[in-house]
């Protein structure tokens, strides 16, 4: 797979990933350590550093936007579209960050896994404030 399916790759995965957050209840952890595989199997393979970074930004915003689709359905009843909007936005900046923190990183493997660790601490502070804020 070349890495411009990368984008389409995430949000497909955005489906499977929620199944799976079902059974473990650590979407922290679920959906960064998917983001860190598309990154290291598929991002990398594009030579660029601009056109992976674009890539990589293009895979958070797909990412996001696919899982909003699952919030929005299940919350379109109990949320206002004030909470809707806000959670899409902030998402969006939070999967598109963590997975351009781990795209530049690609070149160190010590780097790489920093990243990864980063990202799920981050994306863990996130949804703590979300579940508390919203």
């Amino acid at each position: 797979m070349s890495a411009s399916l990368a984008p389409l790759a995430l949000a497909f995965f955005a489906f499977p990933v929620y199944l799976i957050e079902i059974l473990l209840p650590y979407p922290y952890f679920v959906e960064e350590l998917t983001k860190f595989l598309l990154v290291y199997f598929l991002i990398k393979k594009e030579e660029d550093l601009k056109a992976r970074m674009r890539t990589a930004l293009a895979s958070g915003l797909l990412f996001s936007l696919s899982e909003s689709l699952f919030y929005f359905s299940l919350a379109a009843n109990t949320s206002g579209i004030n909470v809707i909007l806000i959670r899409l936005t902030f998402t969006t900046i939070l999967h598109s960050s963590t997975i351009t923190l781990m795209t530049s990183a690609l070149k160190n493997k010590v780097l790489l896994f920093t990243s990864l660790f980063i990202s799920i601490a981050v994306h863990y502070l996130f949804n703590l404030f979300i579940l508390k804020t919203f």
